[in-house]
């Protein structure tokens, strides 16, 4: 059971495990999404989280998949994944004291690559960067990472992306799902004078827990900032008015800001980041004062879910979905409510729509080059010279422009236009000539739409 044969390769830096033991392992696991956190010296875990049908790992499994990471560092060797069978395991040090496990055979490896830097950026977002570089005591780390742990399940949750029991945004690269609303373009304005009002400059509003619109100090914030803090909306969401201290994982990760998140009607939230005052008591008068005249704005505002595009945006027939994705801000909007197709006795779902678009999205920005060599998604940081921007844009150059799928229910087609990446799903009847027409259509007519902001 203990014997391993390693096959390595000194060009990627990576080498594949071949192992009866980690085979075994695999079995346990299988049907199931396991996370595993531990301290990375003492091998000693912080916290598993898992999804799935199967019971929780047991402290030898644990610390047998920890073991192979030491084993590896002890021969000099970086190990970043192993592939067995349909699933992944991967392993993922943070700054020589926390490593994070993901095992899975339901997600792309890239999916579960970008879940373990959102949980650790998570576990930053409530105990700050210093304390995860250089734990005082394990078992307080422990104990102040719990309210962590309704976050983390959330993110892991929205891996499963034909999950119907709930209305929030599905995981997808560390990326932000966005509503398109005309109505932003008098919300913008109230958005804007709420948030100065709570003496910030960073404030959102979201519907069902997608991007509406921003201020501008909140399209300064990366990409897994704003991932995260539109990820607290989905905690207790019930709740008419909450305030949390949070650490912003790259603009301040070891100084604390408050997080208040406020109920303006029923699935539609505000998020403001500010400092200790206003004092929660006040807030109230604020929003209403803020936002009293455009509740009949938010409830038209909030009839654009599920489609998540205007009305006056038409699709064709034999488009079944649509995701547009813009890769440099890190954000993507998806219908999951367009025609219903029947094959057979074969009906495809709007969850079944989004999972099929949202696979063939993954592999779309591998056809593009836009995935590093960590299957993190290339980010173009927003505040930096032009040089560096250059830089960075020239090592995700690809002349690969479309890419598409065929198959016996659906097709599949993706077309990319600067920064902006269009996929589309059809039924099968579709032929590729007119899937790349109608593609390059759609997001020509989203782009010239003066009404949204994209």
């Amino acid at each position: 059971m203990w014997q391993h044969c390693f096959v390595y390769t000194s060009f990627s830096r990576k080498f594949l495990i071949v192992d009866s033991f980690i085979e075994w392992i695999y079995c346990e696991l299988s049907m199931a999404t396991h996370i595993l956190a531990l301290a990375t010296v003492s091998g000693l875990p912080i916290f598993a989280k898992k999804r799935g049908d199967k019971k929780k790992l047991p402290f030898s499994s644990i610390a047998s998949l920890n073991g192979v990471s030491m084993y590896s560092k002890c021969q000099d060797i970086v190990l970043k994944s192993t592939k067995i069978n349909n699933g992944v395991i991967i392993w993922k040090d943070y700054f020589g004291s926390i490593t994070l496990i993901g095992v899975t055979n339901r997600n792309l490896e890239c999916d579960i690559s970008s879940l373990l830097d959102a949980i650790f950026n998570a576990m930053i977002m409530f105990v700050s960067l210093d304390e995860l570089k250089s734990p005082r005591n394990l078992e307080r780390l422990k104990r102040d990472l719990r309210p962590c742990y309704p976050l983390i399940d959330k993110l892991i949750e929205s891996l499963d992306s034909q999950n119907t029991t709930t209305a929030h945004p599905a995981f997808l690269l560390n990326s932000v799902e966005a509503i398109l609303c005309p109505e932003n373009q008098t919300l913008e304005p109230a958005l804007e004078y709420f948030t100065s009002r709570m003496g910030s400059v960073f404030g959102s509003l979201c519907i069902y827990g997608r991007f509406a619109c921003g201020t501008v100090g909140w399209r300064t914030l990366s990409s897994h900032e704003k991932h995260l803090l539109l990820r607290l909306v989905s905690i207790d969401s019930e709740a008419s008015l909450r305030d949390t201290a949070v650490y912003l994982c790259q603009r301040s990760p070891n100084v604390a800001f408050r997080a208040v998140i406020c109920q303006l009607v029923p699935e539609v939230h505000v998020i403001v980041i500010c400092g200790a005052n206003p004092a929660l008591s006040e807030v109230n008068d604020i929003v209403l004062n803020s936002w009293q005249q455009h509740f009949d704005t938010l409830q038209i505002a909030k009839q654009r879910y599920p489609r998540n595009f205007p009305s006056s945006l038409q699709f064709p027939y034999g488009v079944m979905g649509v995701l547009l994705s813009h890769y440099e801000e890190q954000k993507y909007v998806a219908s999951r409510s367009l025609q219903p197709v029947v094959y057979g006795r074969r009906f495809l779902t709007e969850a079944h729509h989004f999972d099929i678009l949202r696979t063939f999205y993954l592999h779309a920005i591998q056809d593009f080059g836009l995935l590093d060599e960590d299957l993190t998604p290339l980010e173009i940081p927003i505040n930096q010279n032009e040089e560096t921007k250059n830089s960075i844009e020239d090592s995700s150059e690809s002349n690969v422009t479309e890419t598409y799928w065929r198959s016996e229910y659906h097709n599949c087609h993706a077309y990319k236009l600067e920064h902006n990446i269009c996929c589309v799903l059809y039924a099968s009847v579709v032929p590729l000539t007119t899937m790349r027409l109608i593609t390059k259509n759609i997001l020509q007519d989203i782009l010239s739409d003066k009404t949204i902001s994209w």
